[in-house]
């Protein structure tokens, strides 16, 4: 996940955790890392694995990341539609 503007507070050399939900379900916990150049406005999800299978039965993703002076906001995404067929991850 990427931002324009901000600083996500996940540090490459230590996971933080981001809490996601799909659909109506109940929030959960991700860990997550920063990227290795450090740059503050990108979070990789751990575990996309399990990501990827919540997200393809979801019409809508929600992941709440710490955002430095901002809290813990809130990112929507609509995923309905995911096509498996084009996904080219493991």
């Amino acid at each position: 996940m990427q931002i324009e503007e901000g600083q996500i507070l996940c540090p490459s050399y230590d996971d933080c955790t981001v809490r996601v939900r799909f659909d109506d379900g109940p929030s959960e916990n991700f860990t997550a890392a920063g990227p290795a150049d450090h740059s503050t406005t990108s979070v990789f999800i751990r575990n996309y694995s399990r990501f990827v299978q919540r997200m393809r039965s979801a019409e809508v993703v929600r992941i709440q990341i710490p955002v430095y002076q901002e809290g813990n906001p809130t990112f929507e995404f609509r995923v309905g539609g995911f096509d498996n067929s084009r996904y080219t991850g493991s």
